[in-house]
């Protein structure tokens, strides 16, 4: 099921223009001086330099947010420069300058990690457009990184499998870091296996709440009798079968966040004891006349529309205006085809760590297959089987046959290609073994085609998970005769 925003009323509001500091580079003294007083006018702050030298000596006395950058620099080449601003900052957008007849390299420059490019004479109000864009998806990108280190930074978030970097992913972080901070309550929308939890979990990690306890209940498998109780407690022998009294779920969240998953699934009679709860902020056992206040967060999860299920009588009109006030949608698999591959290596390291396993990675065969496959099981379903084939697969690339019980003889010759040789070699055999440098290269080769594989050739991608310089890696493409556009 796809879930869109729900409209709101009144007037779209203008969203206020970043501001932020801008290098502008161009040998033209009149340019520069026609774009800073353009760009100072639009409330940035400006930085100038009309060489490589100079915009270095700029960047030293100040971190700029955005660069603008003329493709030709007298006798220096403004890619070249571009280069060298992104190795110092890899989420910095770069706007290129150019003429008509420099099209095609200004196109090069763009796959290279420009964010755009202008042809000269330049029109002022398309190039603050470019420049309020690039700025937004900049800060954007920062709320990710932010929230990425945040994770890494709290044990309690070592779990979280919140990896994609499709729009719909980018959308889902940027809402996680806007309500986190609040204390009203979110409702997740999300097929079964889209990773609902983990994003209240995310939700929760981040907020003023995140050394109190996060506690989740499922709410759909739980009997309907027994929800109730289970969540706001009951006393001894408040009804046939009750044991000693339990404070119930919501006390143990308490100073916390409580996770109520599948709330579609809930009665009419629970729906209007969580209405009451979230209205008063109190909860009273089952059996018990005592009131109880508490200081609990609620992120509710439904697998959904709820408006749809309150227009079917299903659900209560009142209860869902009460949970609807901060909704999150996380769309399924199969329409994040980007993400796929970012978690099925995600997936992959994980196990293989848990495993004790050394895993190259996945055969171009099995990387189809992922990408071919539906994914009604969604996130939930992709991590199951990297885990089989981590646990199964004898070798250390993955192959079809390890993630799918249907391929079994789709890929055997491509097994018995790259099978590691016997452990002993004949006297014949050592003469044809290639030397340590041609292995070395060898390698270095299968190494960065699996590279540009997985990051469907994205190099600044590539260069952040390699470890290495964009200028580094695109010396190593030209070394091995790679181009990195054949793989988009």
């Amino acid at each position: 099921m796809e879930h869109g925003a729900l409209p709101m009323p009144g007037k779209p509001v203008r969203p206020q223009r970043p501001s932020g500091w801008l290098l502008v580079v161009d040998d033209e003294d009149g340019i520069r001086t026609t774009l800073r007083q353009a760009l100072e006018r639009a409330g940035y702050q400006v930085l100038e330099a009309r060489n490589s030298r100079q915009a270095s000596g700029a960047l030293d006395t100040h971190p700029v947010d955005l660069a603008i950058v003329d493709l030709r620099l007298g006798n220096e080449n403004g890619l070249e420069l571009m280069d060298h601003l992104l190795a110092r900052d890899n989420l910095l957008p770069v706007i290129i300058l150019t003429a008509h007849g420099s099209i095609p390299t200004a196109i090069s420059a763009v796959r290279r990690g420009a964010y755009s490019y202008l042809t000269k004479p330049i029109e002022l109000d398309q190039l603050l457009r470019e420049v309020d864009r690039a700025l937004e998806r900049r800060g954007l990108t920062e709320e990710i990184s932010m929230l990425n280190l945040a994770f890494r930074r709290d044990p309690r978030a070592s779990a979280l499998q919140l990896v994609g970097r499709s729009p719909a992913m980018q959308s889902v972080y940027r809402s996680i870091v806007r309500v986190a901070p609040t204390d009203a309550t979110v409702t997740v929308y999300g097929e079964s296996g889209t990773g609902k939890e983990c994003v209240a979990r995310a939700i929760h990690t981040l907020s003023p709440r995140s050394c109190g306890p996060f506690v989740a209940v499922s709410c759909a498998t739980i009997p309907d009798p027994l929800l109730e109780s289970e969540l706001f407690g009951h006393t001894r022998g408040a009804f046939t079968g009750a044991g000693p009294g339990r404070p119930g779920l919501i006390r143990q969240a308490e100073g916390g966040t409580v996770f109520l998953d599948e709330i579609d699934s809930t009665s009419p009679a629970f729906q209007v004891a969580l209405l009451r709860f979230l209205q008063e902020r109190t909860i009273r056992p089952v059996g018990s006349e005592q009131v109880v206040a508490t200081d609990v967060r609620v992120i509710v999860a439904s697998t959904h529309d709820l408006r749809q299920a309150c227009e079917a009588g299903r659900f209560r009109e009142d209860l869902f205006f009460r949970i609807h006030v901060l909704p999150i949608f996380l769309a399924p698999l199969r329409n994040r085809q980007e993400d796929i591959m970012l978690l099925a290596e995600h997936f992959l390291r994980r196990y293989a760590r848990e495993e004790g396993r050394e895993m190259v990675g996945f055969h171009r065969s099995a990387i189809e297959r992922l990408l071919a496959h539906e994914w009604p099981g969604n996130v939930r379903e992709l991590e199951n089987r990297i885990k089989r084939a981590v646990v199964l697969s004898p070798f250390q690339v993955i192959y079809p046959e390890d993630l799918f019980e249907d391929a079994g003889d789709e890929k055997a010759s491509a097994r018995s290609k790259i099978r590691p040789p016997p452990p002993q070699c004949s006297r014949n055999e050592a003469h044809t073994m290639p030397s340590f440098r041609e292995a070395r290269a060898a390698f270095e080769r299968e190494y960065l085609l699996r590279l540009l594989t997985v990051t469907r050739g994205n190099v600044s991608e590539a260069a952040r998970i390699a470890g290495r310089y964009r200028s580094d890696l695109y010396g190593l493409f030209r070394k091995h005769g790679l181009n990195p556009d054949e793989f988009r």
